[in-house]
C-alpha cells in the first residue's frame, strides 16, 4: 500500500512540476489560442509563423505548403489521424505522426496530440523501418493514444489533473480536458 502512495505522490510532484513551467509559459498557450482561433487564415504568413513557433515546425516551404493547403482545405471538419498521415505521406514522402496529430487536433480539440514526452510518458514508441510499416504502425499507435485518453480522461486522477491545471493557469481554464492533459504530459520530462 505504501508503494502505491509514493508511486501517487511522485506522479504528482511531475503533473505540479509540468504546471509550474506550463505557468511560466503561459504566452506560448496564447499561441495555441491563436491556432484553433484563426485556423481559417491558416494560408496567412503570420498564422503560419505563429503555428509553426507554438508547434516547432522546422520544415521547408514546399512541405509546409501541403501542410497548410491540407489544413486550409480541411478548416471545419473533422479529419483522422489516419487520413492526414497518409495525404502527408503521399504528397511529402515524410511519414509525419506529430505534425499529423497537430494538424488534426487544431481542426478537433478534442484529438491529442503525438509528441515525444506524450509518447514517453504513456511508455509507447512508433517501430518499423519501413514506411509502409511505420505508416501503419503510426495509424494504431495513435488509435492507443486516443483510447489511452478517453480512459483515462474518466478516472479520479485526471480530474485532479484537470482540477490542479485549472488553479495554477486560470486564465486557460476554457481549453478542452484533453488539451489540458496534452500539456501537462508534454511538461513532465526527466531533467
Amino acid at each position: 500500500m505504501m508503494v502505491v502512495e509514493t508511486e501517487k505522490t511522485s506522479q504528482l510532484a511531475k503533473v505540479e512540476n509540468a504546471l509550474n513551467t506550463l505557468a511560466a509559459r503561459a504566452y506560448d498557450i496564447g499561441r495555441y489560442f491563436v491556432t484553433i482561433d484563426q485556423v481559417g487564415n491558416c494560408r496567412s504568413r503570420d498564422y503560419q509563423r505563429n503555428f509553426n513557433r507554438f508547434y516547432r515546425v522546422r520544415r521547408g516551404a514546399e512541405w509546409q505548403s501541403v501542410y497548410y493547403d491540407i489544413l486550409f482545405r480541411e478548416y471545419g471538419n473533422k479529419l483522422s489521424f489516419a487520413q492526414v498521415i497518409t495525404e502527408l505521406y503521399e504528397r511529402t514522402g515524410n511519414i509525419e505522426p506529430s505534425f499529423s496529430s497537430k494538424l488534426v487536433a487544431t481542426l478537433d480539440t478534442d484529438k491529442p496530440v503525438w509528441d515525444k514526452y506524450v509518447l514517453a510518458n504513456l511508455g509507447k514508441k512508433l517501430i518499423g523501418t519501413k514506411n509502409e510499416v511505420r505508416l501503419k504502425n503510426a495509424v494504431a499507435l495513435y488509435q492507443d493514444i486516443e483510447e489511452w485518453y478517453s480512459a483515462f480522461l474518466s478516472t479520479e486522477q485526471a480530474k485532479q489533473w484537470i482540477s490542479l491545471f485549472d488553479e495554477k493557469l486560470t486564465d486557460f481554464v476554457w481549453l478542452s480536458p484533453t488539451k489540458k492533459i496534452d500539456l501537462i504530459l508534454c511538461s513532465m520530462r526527466e531533467n
